[in-house]
């Protein structure tokens, strides 16, 4: 196996698995009535690529942490910012493959034959 597809295969592991960990982080933190959150009563894991992208702009309503907000959110924004980076080391790998198959393959449908 190549170093691109375990590289890949890791960063997929690690997205999937951040994504998994901040839903039950989200969901735990709702359940016990330590941090109201309006819009994410219903926050569930991704489960596919799709669903992924979804969660990853949901994040974005989180509201700001203060010095005096709760530690839980602190946690969430903390874990949040960790799986947006997963998520776009993923992203930028999958493109590099894609421009690396797309220079190195000559009969590619979008190249000119000499």
């Amino acid at each position: 196996m190549s170093f691109t597809a375990c590289l890949l295969l890791l960063l997929g592991v690690a997205v999937i698995a951040s994504d998994l960990w901040l839903a039950r982080r989200i969901r735990a933190a709702i359940a016990a009535n330590r941090m109201p959150l309006p819009g994410f009563e219903d926050y569930r894991s991704g489960g596919s690529p799709i669903g992924i992208a979804y969660n990853v702009t949901k994040l974005r309503k989180l509201p700001a942490v203060s010095e005096l907000s709760d530690p839980d959110l602190i946690a969430i924004k903390r874990h949040a910012r960790v799986h947006y980076l997963f998520v776009v080391l993923l992203g930028a790998c999958l493109l590099g493959l894609l421009l690396l198959q797309l220079v190195a393959d000559p009969s590619s449908p979008g190249s000119v034959d000499p």
